[in-house]
Formats: structure tokens, C-alpha cells, sequence
């Protein structure tokens, strides 16, 4: 037995840390169950769950046309995009000043003839590699090649790019610490 509070985070430009994570819909229905209530014993939560559950079903589209498309072989958006929405291409980077001998390595790498002996060599290096790289969800329009060189078959982002504190700075931060970490 125990207490949970919950609460409702908002950032510094009063935007809800759950509208973040939730849909809409999740939220709106959330807030009316609960709007009025001060606390909720463990024996009532599935009354709760019940009912919100319900109160779902009226307002959410339960899929019955993906499922027909589904059923009839026909083109239809990705279960991830339809449960997540378009999130966008994620692209990789590897923030080179972070281990400043990777890019030398992994260029003699790709250089060895044997392919069985190339693939174990990148295997050893993978968890270095891994270490130092982010990845974002690319905006419309964003270039990841406006930030970043390719080499090896992989982005290496400029230093004026990452800063060890901030994160990645990306060229249209307006503000001093503006900044993308994920």
C-alpha cells in the first residue's frame, strides 16, 4: 500500500510535459475523469480504467478502416506511424570530437579486403561508435549534411555543432542556449 501524487509538469513557456507524450484525445479524456476528484482508492481504479476506456471508444477512431485495408491487401500507413504519428527520419551522428582518433580508425577499417575480417573489426568498434553518436528526428527540411561530413558510411557532425553541455546546437538556435538533446 501506498500514496501516488500526480502532477502536472508544465515547461518555462507553459507548454504541458504530457502533451509531449500523450495524444490529445488520451489527455482530454484523462483530465474530464479526474477533473473533480481529489483522491482515488486502489479499489476504484478499474471503475476509473472502465470508464475511460469507454469514454475512448466514442472519441477515438478504433480503426475499422486500416483494418479493411489491412483485410483487402490495399496500402496503408505503418502501425508505427498510425499509433505515433509521422515522427520524421531519424539521422545519426557521430560527435567525433568526443573520441578524436574514431574517424582514422574506422577510415582503416574500411579499408580491409577480407569482408569476414572487416565485419568483425567494425563489431569491436561498434560500442566506441555508439558511445558518442545522437540521433533526432529530422524537421521538414532539415539537411543533415548542412551540419555534418559523410564519411565511412556515417555523418560525423562539425565541433561548432555540440557543445558537451548543451547538446547538439543546430544553425537556426535564435537563442544563446538553445539546443536539441536527445
Amino acid at each position: 500500500m501506498g500514496k501516488v501524487e500526480i502532477v502536472d509538469l508544465i515547461t518555462e513557456k507553459g507548454r504541458r510535459f504530457s502533451e509531449m507524450i500523450y495524444h490529445s484525445i488520451h489527455l482530454q479524456e484523462t483530465w474530464s475523469l479526474v477533473k473533480n476528484v481529489e483522491n482515488i482508492e486502489e479499489r476504484e481504479i478499474l471503475n476509473y480504467s472502465d470508464t475511460y476506456f469507454s469514454q475512448l471508444m466514442k472519441t477515438r477512431d478504433l480503426g475499422e478502416k486500416h483494418l479493411e485495408r489491412f483485410a483487402r491487401w490495399q496500402k496503408d500507413e505503418s502501425v508505427k506511424t498510425l499509433l505515433r504519428g509521422y515522427e520524421g527520419d531519424q539521422v545519426s551522428f557521430i560527435v567525433a570530437k568526443l573520441d578524436s582518433e574514431l574517424r582514422s580508425e574506422m577510415t582503416k577499417l574500411s579499408r580491409i579486403k577480407d569482408r569476414w575480417d572487416r565485419r568483425e573489426a567494425w563489431r569491436k568498434l561498434a560500442g566506441r561508435i555508439a558511445r558518442i553518436s545522437i540521433s533526432v528526428y529530422a524537421r521538414k527540411g532539415f539537411e543533415p549534411l548542412e551540419i555534418a561530413d559523410e564519411a565511412c558510411g556515417h555523418l560525423f557532425l562539425r565541433d561548432q555543432f555540440y557543445d558537451s553541455q548543451r547538446g547538439l546546437m543546430l544553425p537556426d538556435d535564435k537563442e544563446e542556449n538553445g539546443c536539441l538533446i536527445l
